[in-house]
């Protein structure tokens, strides 16, 4: 899948770059099995999952490098449902341009909590090298110290509510 720029410069998008556009730019095109961008066949058969609408990874493959030019209105249907656009997306350029430029508003709101996130990480102690490592994990690895964290949590919650009930210990 290629690096498409955000429209609204001279030229209107292409078909191709417009699906590209929302395969980058929204987490339905990160596989969650991998938390790395899908496949061709893997957000085919993720479209045709959600949506009941048909897609082939071939054909999915030639809309996004323009080899289709006028793919069937169920594609054109499962695609919208699967990134939760209007239909005119892929249609009327002024409603791309809308959708595109609240896409990349949301993207940028969330890089901000993502930095927010990082810097709190960094000042409570948790080293760089860790977080890149969790970046390596699988999502049943990363679901694990979720787990783990929220159990934490809990059992914390716990001691300090004990210790309120208990009083100032006689040390």
């Amino acid at each position: 899948m290629t690096n498409t720029t955000l429209p609204g410069g001279q030229r209107p998008m292409s078909l191709a770059e417009k699906i590209t556009f929302l395969f980058e730019n929204l987490d339905e095109g990160i596989d969650p099995r991998t938390g790395k961008p899908y496949r061709y066949k893997e957000a085919a058969a993720a479209i045709t999952d959600k949506t009941g609408k048909e897609i082939t990874g071939n054909g999915l493959w030639k809309l996004m490098t323009g080899k289709t030019q006028d793919p069937k209105k169920s594609t054109l249907e499962g695609l919208a449902a699967f990134f939760e656009v209007e239909i005119d997306y892929f249609f009327d350029n002024a409603t791309s341009k809308r959708a595109a430029e609240r896409i990349a508003a949301r993207a940028a709101e969330r890089a901000e909590r993502q930095a927010e996130l990082l810097d709190l990480l960094e000042k409570n102690g948790v080293p760089q090298v860790h977080l890149r490592q969790l970046s390596d994990l699988s999502p049943a690895g990363k679901q694990m110290i979720a787990q783990a964290i929220a159990q934490t949590l809990r059992v914390e919650q716990l001691e300090r509510e004990a210790a309120e009930r208990d009083g100032p210990s006689s040390k």
